[in-house]
């Protein structure tokens, strides 16, 4: 990952967060909170349209190059 494009870096580096929450979710039966549960999807989303695009115009504040 340290000689990909950072566009496409990042947003995948972002969804380690989200595996590690899944996995403790999932293996050790951890409680998510409301919270919880909406960061996750935030993420997810964030890292949809940063990794996806979308032709929006608010998509280039994603691109880190």
């Amino acid at each position: 990952m340290q000689d990909g494009p950072t566009s496409a870096v990042v947003p995948i580096d972002k969804l380690s967060m989200v595996v590690s929450i899944i996995f403790l979710y999932i293996i050790f039966k951890e409680k998510l909170s409301v919270k919880s549960n909406i960061s996750i999807h935030i993420i997810i989303a964030v890292t949809y349209l940063c990794f996806y695009g979308l032709n929006l115009k608010f998509t280039n504040l994603c691109n880190f190059t």
